[in-house]
């Protein structure tokens, strides 16, 4: 009995190690056994502890759904451990932000964070280039500059006091949805979106101190609406107010009361109704028309907006035939535009800009020759009329 006693041991002994070992590791998975099952793989092949704490969450859009690529893709974090101070460590709340984007979503969004560095919306340098112009601080209105840049000369001052809030490398910095005060946000700027059920989450995660975690996530997708564009584009030259057919006005709020035709933005700013753009009376959409080519940029350093923007009135209103391109010949973001918006259309020809040939994948040609427009927000078939005689 003695001799099995000092045989069977150190061999208990070695398996206690090792059970203990198992254990202080695999507690760092799982703070609960029912969470077992809420443990996703991130796109790294990783176990992650998110879901330990962070249940029930649901609102995302499918193809940034936690069981496709986790959450540390675009959260950041120590997904290894379930210690709240551990798992939180280096996390970006609100990812998406210029400043953080080559982390978050330019693991996966490469090009397009490339093109979008280089847009216009991020760098200003047009806006920045005519007024040093206009101020006398350089001798042509054709160079290139980026608002990150700007100091405390004369322009910098004037352009700090009245345009500058409006570019992508505006840090968002607050929970909630893209409004009318918007400014920048990155990648948000375009692509978050909240539900009824997720802001009303927000206020109850925020009333009660943060203390009740929200249940519905907002989603980051590609349902772009008017609104995402008016934050920026109701100032200067007020391109989303006039398209929905609103004109400033210098009227007191008191003397709008209980007169038709007009209203008051979030701002305080004063409008009169005078009639919409005809595309806005149909129901069409900003990226309608201008895709993701125009709207995150090509890739080049562009002088002002005017060479940034290649679709031209008669690319749709064509004049004898459109320009055309086949499915096949799409380039990989359109192909990834085609397929999150579940188009059925890839033995049909679609509309190619004229300028620089780049596919609007919203439309197409039937085989009796006519052209449609497929409405990316109401998501209806508009036919597009030929070019008049006159």
């Amino acid at each position: 009995m003695k001799i099995f006693s000092k045989k069977i041991f150190p061999l208990l002994f070695i398996v206690l190690v090792v059970l203990i070992f198992l254990v202080l590791k695999l507690g760092d998975y799982n703070v609960r056994p029912d969470t077992e099952k809420q443990v996703y793989s991130s796109v790294s092949g990783n176990k992650e502890s998110c879901f330990a704490c962070h249940d029930q969450n649901s609102g995302y859009s499918s193809y940034h759904s936690p069981e496709n690529i986790g959450c540390t893709s675009c959260h950041l974090g120590n997904p290894s451990s379930a210690d709240k101070e551990k798992a939180h460590y280096n996390i970006v709340l609100i990812p998406g932000n210029l400043s953080d984007a080559e982390k978050t979503c330019g693991k996966c969004h490469t090009e397009e964070l490339k093109k979008i560095n280089k847009s216009l919306m991020t760098t200003n340098s047009g806006l920045i280039a005519v007024d040093k112009y206009i101020f006398g601080e350089a001798d042509s209105p054709d160079y290139h500059y980026h608002v990150k840049d700007l100091k405390f000369s004369k322009t910098d001052q004037h352009l700090r006091s009245l345009c500058m809030n409006c570019h992508l490398g505006a840090e968002k910095n607050e929970f909630g949805k893209i409004g009318q005060m918007s400014r920048g946000g990155g990648c948000n700027a375009c692509h978050l979106n909240y539900s009824g059920k997720a802001m009303n989450d927000l206020k109850q995660y925020l009333d009660s101190d943060k203390k009740i975690l929200p249940k519905f996530h907002p989603s980051t997708d590609i349902h772009v609406s008017n609104e995402h564009c008016y934050g920026c584009h109701s100032r200067s030259s007020r391109i989303s107010t006039n398209y929905e057919g609103w004109q400033e006005t210098l009227l007191d709020s008191l003397e709008i009361i209980g007169k038709e035709g007009f209203k008051q933005v979030v701002d305080g700013r004063l409008y009169q109704f005078r009639g919409e753009d005809v595309h806005h009376s149909k129901g069409l959409l900003c990226i309608d028309c201008h895709s993701s080519h125009e709207v995150m940029g090509d890739g080049k350093n562009h002088l002002h907006e005017e060479k940034a923007v290649s679709l031209a009135c008669a690319d749709c209103h064509y004049k004898d035939k459109p320009e055309t391109i086949s499915y096949k010949d799409l380039d990989a973001e359109s192909s990834l535009v085609f397929l999150h918006r579940n188009y059925k259309h890839q033995d049909k020809k679609m509309l190619s800009v004229k300028k620089d040939g780049h596919p609007v994948v919203n439309t197409f040609v039937d085989k009796n020759g006519t052209f449609f427009l497929i409405g990316k927000g109401d998501q209806q078939l508009h036919p597009v009329k030929k070019q008049s005689e006159v």
